[in-house]
């Protein structure tokens, strides 16, 4: 039976130790049954292979099937047919020897194999989790099947050879829960705040369950809930210009992810409570590019049957004028700046302009979580230019 209870970091096992981030806590650890990556077809298919490519060197093929290579060429395709056979047959042992260790930590799924990171998903990271054949698999964002690679590791990540599969599932499922739930108590601390003095003094620095972020290029800045991590990145947003002819209007190439005081210009933020809630702040130069009737009637919304939540044609924060849509969207939505979504959620769109540059917030909650829905609310209130 498997709990969420951190282990004692003495208990951590050694090979696994070395790739924990600071402060990160193991819940769960395992060694998997290194017979689980071998493969009896793989064997049997380097054997058949490799003495098909010995018998046609030897002459054994000729007497066997009553064929005859004479004047035909033996050594090329008899060597190739044997070192075929040979890696078939090897590199599944070679496989199986390389030691792993499977983790679940409060912070994301782990998979150490040899001295390496095999594989790591955060909770917000992961679409789905199922079992298969006596494995915990689970399926990332955008992380398509890869139906050519002959290794199940690649086609269903996840931990493969564990005890009582079924058991590991409930508590992966449980561990992905408790993002949501700890991401409504830190919204609801967040409230609290909001609704007091306001948030933190600094960039970074966190207090009483607010966290400011400021904008260094333009001295804006927004307070979101302490627990939820923030990220930035530099995206290009704008047309696509070849031999300077515009292609199209608009096209998004998202920069590199990185943690908030890395350094560097940015121009969006994220800040994720779990897999389905958080807020992202765009900082875009010039108007608002969409009128909010163009919006409220946008045809890919009527065309899949978005339900409207509710909408507001004249949203104010200090200097800044805009609008704002809030819709439903259904599981397995893609979002443009979240990605796919793993349960329906409420999505809030807000635009805001001021002279030359315009902000646009997306934030999503699902739709029992009111308290993340108002502090998604409460982040756009908090805007400011310092």
């Amino acid at each position: 039976m498997y709990d969420l209870t951190p282990l004692d970091p003495a208990d951590v096992d050694p090979q696994l130790a070395p790739f924990l981030e600071p402060g990160e806590r193991v819940l769960w650890q395992a060694r998997p049954d290194p017979a689980t990556f071998g493969s009896g077809g793989s064997t049997f298919g380097g054997v058949l292979t490799g003495g098909l490519g010995l018998a046609i060197l030897t002459g054994i093929f000729d007497s066997v099937t009553g064929l005859s290579l004479e004047g035909q060429p033996r050594l090329i395709p008899g060597l190739a047919l044997v070192g075929v056979g040979l890696v078939a047959f090897v590199a599944p042992r070679i496989n199986r020897r390389r030691v792993r260790v499977y983790a679940v930590t409060d912070r994301r799924l782990l998979s150490v194999r040899g001295n390496d990171v095999y594989r790591s998903a955060r909770p917000d990271e992961i679409h789905t989790v199922y079992t298969r054949r006596g494995a915990v698999c689970w399926r990332e964002l955008g992380f398509g099947d890869r139906g050519n690679s002959r290794s199940a590791e690649e086609r269903h990540p996840g931990f493969h050879g564990v005890e009582d599969p079924e058991t590991l599932l409930r508590l992966v499922q449980d561990w992905r829960e408790g993002f949501s739930r700890r991401a409504e108590a830190a919204a609801t601390d967040f409230l609290a705040r909001e609704q007091g003095e306001g948030g933190g003094d600094a960039d970074g620095q966190t207090d009483d369950g607010s966290q400011r972020v400021r904008h260094p290029a333009t001295g804006l800045t927004v307070d979101v809930p302490a627990g939820w991590p923030v990220t930035v990145r530099q995206d290009y947003d704008g047309p696509l210009v070849v031999f300077g002819v515009t292609l199209l209007k608009r096209i998004i190439r998202p920069g590199p992810e990185r943690t908030l005081g890395s350094g560097g210009d940015w121009n969006l933020m994220m800040a994720r409570g779990g897999p389905d809630a958080g807020v992202g702040m765009k900082i875009l130069d010039g108007p608002i590019p969409q009128s909010y009737e163009e919006v409220l009637n946008d045809p890919w919304s009527r065309r899949f049957k978005l339900k409207l939540l509710q909408s507001n044609p004249e949203v104010v924060v200090g200097p800044f004028r805009g609008f704002s849509v809030v819709r439903q969207m259904p599981k397995g939505a893609n979002l443009q700046m979240f990605g796919q979504v793993a349960a329906p959620v409420a999505v809030r769109q807000i635009w805001l302009a001021r002279g030359d540059m315009h902000i646009q917030f997306m934030g999503i909650a699902r739709l029992d979580q009111h308290d993340v829905q108002s502090a998604v609310d409460a982040v756009v209130k908090s805007l400011r230019v310092t």
